[in-house]
């Protein structure tokens, strides 16, 4: 990283906003490096990347139609970024110049600047951690497609940090425990499905000071097998539950807590501090009569729940509701940038890609946007309105 960036982070009037001082743009143009020579250099990576950024923006997702948006739009883009010599760049010469970006840079350019330290302050509020797979970039060797994991706010849905996992070596586990150490997540509260109830992530948060809360599947059969026995014969301190109506649809939750204790878990999980159970069942009936569904889940923790604690039984209730908002982004991602269908055989420019999408929902959601895809119509129908957006950020 570059001085500026060292001295934004050490500087702690500025380090938690530094969006006041320079914009996006500037700080790009001191953070991020280019590998070329400089004879004979056409295009700036620093211009590629907030006309890329912008064209997600305007929903395009593929590069050709990403190549025909900065080739429509450049008089504009050129001016709002202050490059008058900018030129559009070729469809064929577009993913070379993605592949050239370091996308290590540019992620903690973007978590730096949007307000995320490399020490995350949640204020107390639930994150939950998860992995998608870039399901556009299958590695032919390997059979391993790229893969990114993200940290949620759960109320908010702030992204808080982004990391890259890339081939066979790179185990989701082991970049969870990576990326909770380095963001200092562990010590707050978080949210991760079964795949990091394990010993080793649970211990390392229950160390940290933080909470977690994780399901147990057949992954962990003894386990599974103990809560689902506490569940049905061990005595419960407390319940909660919640309803919402949507979607033609009436949804029904309710919590039942167990105390753990007492529970003879194997020697492994001592460390991981499980004192409560959570059993979960969410009921779903459709509203025009065609019949419901009913699901049973479990859940640990390192909180001790005790009975009469509504309050925190039902943030704990909330909770698990909440993590399903890491589901929710990833739905936008497949869905509203598409980024499930963008076929792409560089592995740099797919995390490239997947930070710019990134980049995309910080900005949407750092002015109120709810709706994406109507934002991405309207953005696209009027520039006006998009550049006073990205102003209004401080993005140019």
């Amino acid at each position: 990283m570059c001085v500026l960036i060292s001295k934004i982070m050490e500087n702690e009037s500025h380090a938690s906003d530094p969006s006041q001082i320079f914009s996006f743009l500037t700080i790009l143009r001191s953070v991020i490096t280019d590998p070329r020579d400089n004879r004979g250099k056409r295009h700036s990576l620093i211009f590629v990347i907030i006309a890329v950024a912008l064209a997600v923006m305007a929903g395009r997702s593929k590069v050709s139609g990403i190549q025909r948006y900065v080739e429509n739009k450049i008089g504009w883009l050129c001016e709002i970024t202050g490059m008058p010599d900018a030129k559009p760049v070729s469809r064929a010469h577009l993913p070379r110049l993605l592949s050239l970006i370091n996308w290590q840079e540019l992620s903690k350019t973007t978590e730096i600047f949007f307000g995320v330290r490399i020490q995350c302050d949640t204020n107390g509020e639930w994150v939950a951690v998860d992995g998608k797979t870039l399901r556009g970039t299958p590695d032919a060797d390997s059979g391993q497609s790229e893969r990114i994991f993200t940290g949620v706010t759960h109320t908010t849905r702030t992204i808080l940090g982004q990391t890259a996992m890339s081939g066979p070596g790179d185990d989701e586990i082991t970049v969870a425990r990576q990326f909770l150490k380095e963001t200092g997540l562990e010590k707050g509260k978080v949210t991760a499905d079964a795949l990091h109830c394990n010993p080793g992530t649970t211990s390392q948060i229950n160390f940290a000071g933080g909470t977690y809360v994780t399901q147990v599947k057949k992954n962990q059969p003894k386990l599974r097998q103990q809560c689902e026995t506490l569940a049905e014969e061990g005595e419960s301190v407390g319940i909660q539950a919640s309803a919402d109506k949507g979607h033609g649809r009436i949804e029904i939750r309710f919590a039942e807590f167990s105390d753990m204790e007492n529970v003879p878990v194997a020697e492994r999980w001592n460390a991981s501090g499980i004192r409560t159970l959570i059993a979960a069942t969410r009921m779903t009936c459709d509203i025009s009569g065609n019949g419901c569904t009913e699901k049973v889940s479990y859940y640990i923790t390192n909180e001790k729940i005790r009975k009469s604690q509504d309050e925190l039984q039902y943030e704990f209730l909330m909770a698990i509701r909440g993590h399903r908002g890491v589901e929710s982004d990833n739905r936008i991602r497949d869905v509203t940038f598409q980024e499930d269908n963008v076929r792409v055989k560089d592995k740099n420019q797919a995390q490239v890609m997947g930070i710019l999408r990134t980049l995309a929902m910080k900005i949407f959601r750092t002015v109120g946007i709810s709706n994406f895809q109507a934002a991405i119509e309207t953005f696209t129908d009027c520039t006006d309105k998009f550049e006073n957006m990205l102003r209004g950020v401080n993005f140019i």
